[in-house]
């Protein structure tokens, strides 16, 4: 066998490899690590070499571990009750041996607080294509998992409305980021959400980005719903989901009290409001509030999830600020319906009064939502369930993510082989 021969070969072998992609997240619970899992676990069903790196199967064990809950302690009293947590300091606890053994073509990052740092996301760009999911805010903010109303991205976090002090840390970070991505030569953007994808580009960080995409998250379709049981008109039944029930921006507040006060005067509809809230908490939400009743469960997985959605009538999401929740997409492929705050990208998720319900994130918004939905007829529940399934399965058909995805990855290694 000549040389050329025997090149064309290893090309051959090469080019008939699966794609590596190693997936890096700082944990796999809450929405951004489920999504990491359910996309490379979907990746290695379509025959991609894909898994998911984290701390505990990479971080340096040494007294970083400590520091980093110490770091996340000290940032969180730093920030307004508005923002909950600021978070300008990041750790970075992952080796890069550990990548380095497992020989990725393409990069994954998800979530990369106190598990990397712009030093090392520098270092790791240089040996591999990066590929950035943006399901926050924090890549392109110095420091703000969720910017709300505040701009201050856009040209300099100078004055930051997140901090009660050390506003120099914020700007710091912000100034680390800018330059970061200015020295990338090959990477890419991949948004849930058209929302934070316009965030980001407004931001003017991403100008020399490879690829700059909008991907929806893939999620676990359930079964195709069909006709489900009518509403039993004694009881209305609300879910509410978060992996974490006490963070202000999850808004339960907001709901807790709008249901409380239908609670006084609700008579018209329904005797009673059963209330069930999902998600780890400290405290205990439950008991009667008049015609309230309150439950709690600690966080379910995605079978037992999609059990309790099909036994409740509505799922309420008052979120402050949100990306693309997948658990609006569930709701809606199990045929819950959903009302749901209309902030950053759930507008691009719900059709108002078509596929659900959307309102401003304050007490009477959410109680006039609720009570519009009660007063609702079975044809009518039928037909948003019907179109908010249809519409849902569409936009999370998980070859078409697969692919975008893919196509994503294939043009930053047609820049890499240049």
């Amino acid at each position: 066998m000549t040389p050329r021969s025997k090149l064309n070969q290893l090309k051959m072998l090469e080019f008939c490899m699966p794609l590596r992609v190693v997936h890096l997240v700082t944990s796999v619970n809450g929405g951004a690590g489920i999504a990491a899992v359910r996309l490379a676990r979907s990746q290695v069903e379509s025959g991609t070499a894909a898994i998911v790196l984290g701390p505990k199967s990479g971080q340096r064990r040494t007294i970083q571990s400590v520091n980093s809950k110490v770091i996340t302690y000290l940032q969180m009293k730093m920030a307004t009750r508005k923002y909950g947590i600021v978070t300008p300091v990041s750790l970075a606890k992952l080796k890069i041996e550990e990548i380095d053994k497992l020989n990725p073509d393409v990069l994954h990052i998800h979530n990369w607080y106190n598990l990397l740092d712009e030093s090392l996301i520098l270092e790791l760009s240089r040996k591999y294509p990066l590929v950035f999911t943006l399901h926050d805010q924090r890549l392109f903010t110095g420091g703000c998992h969720n910017s709300f109303d505040c701009e201050g991205y856009l040209s300099g976090c100078t004055e930051c409305p997140a901090t009660r002090f050390l506003d120099s840390l914020i700007d710091k970070n912000y100034v680390r980021l800018t330059n970061c991505f200015k020295e990338i030569e090959n990477y890419a953007l991949i948004a849930p959400s058209k929302w934070i994808l316009n965030s980001a580009l407004a931001s003017g960080k991403f100008s020399n980005a490879t690829s700059v995409s909008h991907i929806p998250n893939i999620l676990e379709l359930p079964k195709k719903v069909g006709d489900l049981k009518p509403r039993d008109n004694s009881c209305l039944r609300i879910l509410f989901i978060s992996a974490q029930l006490d963070i202000p921006i999850k808004g339960l507040n907001l709901l807790m009290a709008s249901l409380k006060k239908i609670s006084a005067d609700y008579d018209i509809v329904s005797p009673s409001i059963n209330l069930t809230l999902i998600g780890d908490s400290s405290k205990d939400h439950t008991g009667e509030f008049g015609k309230l009743v309150v439950s709690q469960m600690s966080r379910l997985d995605s079978r037992n999830i999609e059990l309790q959605m099909q036994l409740h009538d509505l799922l309420v999401v008052p979120s402050l600020s949100e990306n693309s929740p997948n658990v609006i997409g569930e709701a809606q492929m199990s045929g819950l319906i959903v009302a749901a705050a209309d902030v950053g990208g759930i507008p691009e998720l719900i059709n108002h009064n078509k596929t659900g319900f959307l309102f401003s994130p304050n007490i009477e918004a959410i109680r006039k939502t609720i009570l519009d939905f009660a007063n609702l007829n079975p044809a009518e529940i039928n037909l948003i369930r019907t179109n908010a399934e249809s519409a849902a399965r569409e936009r999370y058909d998980k070859a078409s993510i697969l692919k975008l995805t893919n196509g994503i990855y294939q043009k930053l290694l047609a820049k890499t082989n240049v």
